[in-house]
């Protein structure tokens, strides 16, 4: 089932119609831009020193990643509202 899932996961983002539909995929940036705020929020919670523990620092990253989301989510949103 789990297989399944992420199968039809991976499918419905890399969708050719849904590409074909639009002139430019925003769901491949979207994705893109959550796997880099992903992996800069990890990078950034594990170097940081003042932070102790293994739970404090999947915390911040949780913090990091969807601060970093958020930032890049509202400026697709603004290329996105100023391109059309």
């Amino acid at each position: 089932m789990k297989n399944r899932l992420v199968a039809v996961a991976v499918l419905m983002t890399f969708s050719d119609r849904a590409n074909a539909a639009e002139a430019v995929s925003w769901g491949q940036y979207m994705l893109a831009c959550m796997v880099f705020a992903l992996v800069l929020a990890i990078t950034l919670s594990v170097r940081n020193q003042r932070v102790e523990g293994r739970a404090a620092k999947i915390l911040l990253a949780g913090l990091y990643f969807w601060g970093f989301t958020f930032a890049a989510m509202t400026t697709l949103a603004l290329i996105y509202h100023f391109s059309r």
